[in-house]
């Protein structure tokens, strides 16, 4: 069990943060995603707790918007949405302009950048899968927000890039699919 996890540890750690933290294999997925069905159905905002919980738990975590069509965690961090992913991995910005720290320590932000006409092509270019595996390498959590599903191949993609994924569900409980990285 990590930091948080058993009785009387990280009372304000919410039940989905606290499966995931006391999870054995939080600390070997290290690419997570975060799709659901629809939209408005508290994908970005279950990962942005998600993001507060590891980051407040001494884990250096990094939260990736890519939400290439209604891009949403900069504006919950308030923080500018460019330069962000689409131009990492376009090779337009460095990983150092892209990078944005927040309020909590630990926990650091890519913002989804400029809006690209064909964001599934973006993500599920050779380049991204390697941005996304430079990440993982640099932090020890990479949380990867995600568009709805059915509304496109960008989910799927993201999915294929992570080594587990985390559906977001509105009510209820979600469910943890861990693929061996």
């Amino acid at each position: 069990a990590g930091a948080g996890c058993g009785a009387g540890g990280g009372g304000a750690v919410r039940p989905r943060g606290r499966e995931l933290l006391c999870s054995r294999g939080i600390r070997r997925w290290r690419r997570v995603a975060i799709p659901g069905p629809a939209a408005e159905d508290g994908k970005t905002t279950t990962i942005a707790d998600l993001a507060v919980t590891f980051a407040q738990q001494g884990m250096r975590v990094l939260l990736v918007d890519c939400g290439l069509r209604k891009a949403r965690v900069h504006a919950m961090f308030q923080l500018p949405r460019e330069p962000g992913f689409s131009q990492l991995v376009a090779r337009q910005a460095t990983l150092e302009q892209v990078v944005q720290p927040t309020a909590v320590a630990n926990l650091f932000v890519i913002a989804a950048g400029a809006l690209p006409g064909n964001p599934s092509e973006l993500l599920g270019s050779a380049n991204s899968k390697a941005t996304i595996e430079l990440l993982a390498s640099q932090y020890d959590l990479v949380l990867i927000d995600t568009p709805p599903v059915p509304a496109s191949a960008d989910a799927p993609i993201l999915g294929i890039l992570s080594n587990a994924v985390r559906r977001a569900f509105r009510p209820g409980p979600a469910d943890t699919e861990a693929r061996p990285a």
